[in-house]
């Protein structure tokens, strides 16, 4: 609690929901798929909670304790909401997105982050009543994002070729960035809705000492180009009948 960060989370003793605007960059900017300047950002300190989750575990439940793990306690979690401005038709929008939790000293990283979300369907008959939370869980799984060296079948690419859907930059800075290939974006029932939460936690935690995070983001023009071996390639375009085009939590 001494550090501002971790401080301006708390009202009255208890821990709130920090809200922000999410930013703009249309038209796309030339540092797409990088967050441009004047992206939102997300500061934060995590300072306490379990040790090596993997992402997995993150993402269907587990919590399973081993001898790595640094607190008994429920993982140090910020919340965030984040509110789409008045935005026109057609609604589909590209996420661009950036993280990075500072070094300590030596250079390594005290963990890793995992994101996960929550999106308002903006199209349900309760919507006006305020955020009815989308189940974007699939197989039982929370829909969390976390960086992994991998090459993935992309919501868009379930039969390959596969690519790495995130970059980290070497150290000291770590910096992750998701990748253009992800096809990251928002389905129009979620702009509709006006609004979505990021939780943030630690992954693969490997030491006791708090490290803050920053994450930038903001929202860009739908479909963008990502690069292949025979050449750029679109992410699935918007149909001519007006279809959703985005299918990123892939319901």
């Amino acid at each position: 609690m001494n550090a501002p960060e971790e401080a301006s989370f708390y009202s009255g003793g208890v821990k709130q929901t920090k809200v922000l605007s999410l930013f703009s960059d249309v038209p796309t900017s030339a540092s797409f798929p990088v967050p441009p300047g004047g992206a939102t950002q997300l500061n934060g300190l995590l300072s306490y909670g379990y040790g090596r989750w993997s992402l997995n575990q993150v993402s269907n439940g587990q919590g399973v304790r081993a001898e790595q793990d640094y607190d008994s306690i429920i993982s140090d979690t910020d919340r965030y909401e984040l509110d789409f401005p008045g935005i026109p038709p057609p609604m589909d929008r590209t996420w661009e997105l950036q993280w990075q939790v500072a070094p300590q000293a030596g250079g390594a990283s005290s963990y890793d982050l995992a994101l996960a979300l929550q999106f308002c369907d903006g199209d349900s008959p309760d919507a006006g009543s305020g955020c009815v939370v989308v189940d974007t869980s699939s197989r039982g799984n929370k829909l969390v994002l976390s960086y992994t060296p991998a090459a993935i079948a992309a919501w868009h690419n379930p039969s390959g070729p596969y690519q790495p859907a995130y970059d980290r930059a070497s150290p000291p800075s770590q910096t992750v960035t998701a990748r253009a290939y992800g096809c990251f974006c928002f389905e129009p029932r979620f702009v509709r809705g006006g609004k979505f939460f990021v939780n943030v936690s630690a992954v693969d935690r490997n030491t006791y000492v708090p490290a803050s995070y920053q994450v930038l983001t903001a929202f860009t023009s739908y479909p963008q180009m990502y690069s292949t071996a025979s050449g750029p390639v679109s992410c699935p375009p918007v149909p001519t009948d007006g279809g959703p085009g985005c299918r990123f939590t892939n319901q």
